[in-house]
């Protein structure tokens, strides 16, 4: 496969022909974009495919900036997005999912501030948050539904 953006053509990429047809399965590329495909055999004319792949389902959350700049008690200079990403770490664009943070870790202490976001075209931005105690904390996040 060549053109599109950064991606990669999984799964078997050979196939032998029978009655004069190859047959592939189990492709894929794992990134939102416009391929051509190329087919060839040695001795023969190769022949090329334009091909769309789209944006899959969402699978997973990716942290497109992470939050910093914390002080105990005072909001994070960096608040975090986050993405409602697909297999492939697209970002599903018609997402509009409810994200939610929560913090673990640290000695005592909790999160406060808008603990949820509603995505916007697939991208969740907190806002307000901070942490009221000076320790080491993890902060993940999950999505409703």
């Amino acid at each position: 496969a060549s053109g599109g953006s950064g991606g990669s053509l999984s799964g078997t990429t050979t196939a032998t022909a029978s009655s004069g047809v190859a047959t592939f399965s189990g492709l894929s590329y794992n990134t939102a974009t416009t391929i051509t495909l190329t087919y060839s055999n040695s001795g023969l004319t190769s022949a090329t495919q334009s091909l769309t792949v789209n944006v899959g389902s969402a699978v997973k959350l990716g942290v497109s900036t992470a939050a910093g700049g914390a002080s105990g008690g005072v909001a994070f200079t960096t608040q975090p997005v986050v993405t409602v990403q697909d297999q492939g770490g697209n970002t599903v664009t018609a997402s509009s999912d409810v994200v939610t943070v929560a913090a673990s870790g640290g000695s005592g202490g909790s999160l406060s501030g808008t603990t949820t976001a509603t995505a916007s075209s697939g991208v969740a931005t907190f806002s307000g948050l901070s942490y009221n105690t000076a320790t080491t904390i993890t902060l993940t996040y999950s999505k409703s539904g």
